[in-house]
């Protein structure tokens, strides 16, 4: 399960649609979230220690090596 900590302001993009700069935690095998998120948003993976910045261009998660 995905759990979001902090949550900023909303962004409102040129088409009108809300994205929000999220931080949060999770596992391994949890799905992480791509809708109505900002680019540079983080989570965290507790069982690896793996830090995910999240790059809206693409719409994935990416890890931080």
């Amino acid at each position: 399960m995905v759990s979001f900590t902090k949550v900023k302001k909303p962004y409102v993009q040129n088409d009108g649609s809300i994205k929000y700069y999220w931080e949060g935690v999770c596992k391994q095998a949890d799905t992480k979230p791509t809708e109505g998120i900002v680019n540079g948003s983080l989570l965290l993976e507790l069982d690896t220690s793996t830090a995910y910045f999240f790059d809206e261009e693409n719409g994935e998660w990416k890890a931080w090596e």
